[in-house]
């Protein structure tokens, strides 16, 4: 049987500061591989340095279409009037994925936003690796496919996928550090040999991230959730499964 070999990846670098903060402490804690940045997050350009002289990390562009959160808003790289059935009247970006099934020349636009965002990273000289889909928008119609199209044209691995499925265990608490290490190490325990994909949102449980919700979630969760898993990467049990070889960490650029 082949090692467990997991694809760490944390999500929303640029959404804001306390992000940008904890992606950082994911990948200088030594599990991290993998970096995701929404590009129109008011944060990117403040860590673009960083991105640029990070190393043994792929960064990827998260390919974002949508701002689903109530009082934290983005809109399009590209120029409102090429990237209309993206946005609003406000000219940013609708709340959901769904909102966007039905607009006329919808592929279209996601490819010339798809690729200001590209663009935008590297005019600040970020060089990515990868590109990956914001809220899984790439079920709408024709757009993975054309996006597939994009990222061979930019040089860019498209992820917009997982890899292999991993074992069901029970919920736990998102919010529980402890117990989400005890998930990951079930699934590690119970999975057959070969590569597997694993997302989390890194945050603080800080001002600029409590302001991060939507109906459905009560005050403050979304800030717990991204506090633990913060602390989920910085884990010395995580670490000592890596050294014990249960698993080994990769970059999307070290698979098929």
């Amino acid at each position: 049987m082949s090692p467990v070999e997991v694809v760490t990846r944390a999500d929303d670098a640029g959404s804001c500061l306390s992000a940008n903060e904890a992606v950082r402490a994911s990948v200088e804690g030594g599990l991290v591989r993998n970096v995701s940045v929404i590009v129109p997050g008011p944060s990117f350009a403040a860590l673009a340095p960083w991105l640029k002289a990070v190393e043994g990390v792929d960064v990827g562009i998260h390919l974002t279409m949508n701002a689903e959160w109530d009082r934290v808003k983005w809109g399009p790289c590209a120029p409102l009037d090429q990237v209309r059935p993206l946005i609003d009247q406000d000219g940013l970006f609708l709340p959901t994925t769904a909102a966007l099934k039905d607009r006329f020349g919808l592929v279209e636009a996601t490819v010339v936003e798809a690729r200001a965002q590209v663009e935008r990273a590297r005019a600040l000289g970020v060089k990515p690796v990868y590109m990956d889909d914001h809220m899984g928008f790439t079920w709408l119609p024709g757009v993975r496919d054309a996006l597939t199209a994009l990222g061979r044209e930019l040089g860019l691995a498209p992820r917009f996928g997982g890899l292999k499925r991993w074992p069901e265990v029970p919920p736990v608490s998102a919010e529980d550090p402890d117990a989400l290490v005890d998930s990951f190490l079930a699934r590690v325990a119970n999975a057959e040999g070969g590569v597997y994909l694993w997302v989390t949102h890194p945050g603080f449980d800080r001002d600029d991230m409590r302001v991060f919700g939507h109906a459905g979630h009560q005050s403050g969760q979304i800030a717990r959730e991204r506090e633990a898993d913060r602390q989920f990467w910085l884990s010395p049990r995580l670490k000592r499964a890596v050294a014990e070889g249960r698993f080994a960490t990769r970059r999307y650029s070290e698979v098929a």
